[in-house]
C-alpha cells in the first residue's frame, strides 16, 4: 500500500515566527510504502 501525503517544511521567519502555509514554504509530497 502506498500512502502519501502534502508536508509543508515550516522555517523561521526573521522576526521569530513561522510559516506553515503552502504559500510561504516549501510544500512536499511525502509518499512511504507500508506493508
Amino acid at each position: 500500500v502506498m500512502g502519501c501525503r502534502w508536508a509543508v517544511a515550516r522555517y523561521r521567519m526573521p522576526d521569530g515566527g513561522t510559516v506553515n502555509q503552502p504559500d510561504g514554504g516549501v510544500v512536499v509530497l511525502v509518499c512511504s510504502a507500508t506493508a
